[in-house]
């Protein structure tokens, strides 16, 4: 009936996870108004009154970025 089986390591919910997550959904909401550059996005964030963590690098906003454009089901539907 249930397997035994461990989640993935992409599929733990982590307190870092999340706030990508909930950045991505609010990114994806603007996103169809226009398209954004890592600057941009950092920019709008800003403008919402979101400001990115500092710890954020390049690479993690690209993170938001592509979880925004190409967000899946995380549960599996």
């Amino acid at each position: 009936m249930f397997s035994a089986s461990r989640p993935q390591s992409c599929d733990v919910w982590t307190a870092a996870r999340a706030r990508k997550e909930s950045y991505a959904t609010v990114l994806a909401a603007c996103w169809f108004r226009m398209q954004l550059t890592i600057d941009e996005v950092r920019a709008l964030f800003d403008a919402l009154a979101l400001p990115l963590p500092r710890t954020f690098t390049d690479a993690d906003v690209g993170e938001v970025i592509a979880k925004a454009l190409h967000a899946e089901d995380p549960y599996g539907r």
